[in-house]
């Protein structure tokens, strides 16, 4: 019984282990292509099993899109282009969610066109 106990807190422990977030999100967003850049530390030693696996982008207008990984392309960090729609002034929240189980946020907030007065 004391065995089948062990084995089990050694098996619910190593679910929550291997659980790993993506770590050092960057982001930016350039206006006139369209495009948010996402770049984060996501170490992994089998590309084609532990990647993040879905990209949520919410504004704060409402705009959402999820963006679905079947690899990643780096082995030390996940990297990708997304077509997203925003404005200046939005305020983006990233949801990165890796392939085990893993999960981790960043903010980005579109900054405002400056505007030249001559």
């Amino acid at each position: 019984m004391k065995i089948v106990l062990c084995l089990m807190i050694f098996v619910l422990n190593s679910a929550f282990v291997l659980a790993a977030p993506a770590t050092n999100i960057y982001l930016s967003y350039d206006v006139s292509t369209q495009l948010l850049h996402v770049e984060a530390n996501h170490p992994s030693d089998r590309l084609e099993r532990y990647y993040i696996q879905r990209v949520v982008v919410t504004c704060k207008d409402g705009n959402s899109q999820e963006f679905t990984f079947s690899r990643q392309s780096r082995p030390d960090k996940f990297v990708a282009d997304l077509e997203f729609l925003a404005q200046p002034g939005d305020r983006c929240d990233v949801v990165l969610f890796a392939s085990d189980g893993g999960r981790s946020q960043a903010v980005l907030e579109i900054p405002e066109s400056k505007i030249k007065k001559e």
